[in-house]
């Protein structure tokens, strides 16, 4: 896998780690199957998951998963929404 970064951190809340700062793809891969994210359903989730994962392999750009993991988050209502600009 490639070592890739977003262009800016996207900070989540999750169960008692609290807020999460989550710097790229990798991160947010495991955010998404870690044992702290609500809710693993849903096109948003799959989505995130598709991103990020593609990232890794180069097939597509950090940024365009930090766009589907925020998404994913905003849905699962675990994104720090002050954080985020677009």
């Amino acid at each position: 896998m490639l070592q890739s970064v977003f262009e800016k951190p996207v900070q989540v809340v999750l169960g008692r780690q609290g807020i999460t700062s989550v710097v790229g793809p990798e991160q947010a891969t495991q955010c998404l199957t870690s044992g702290f994210w609500p809710d693993k359903s849903g096109v948003a989730f799959e989505n995130a998951m598709s991103a990020c994962l593609k990232s890794l392999s180069g097939v597509c750009a950090p940024e365009m998963a930090r766009e589907a993991f925020i998404s994913a988050a905003r849905r699962a209502h675990i994104l720090v929404e002050d954080e985020i600009a677009h």
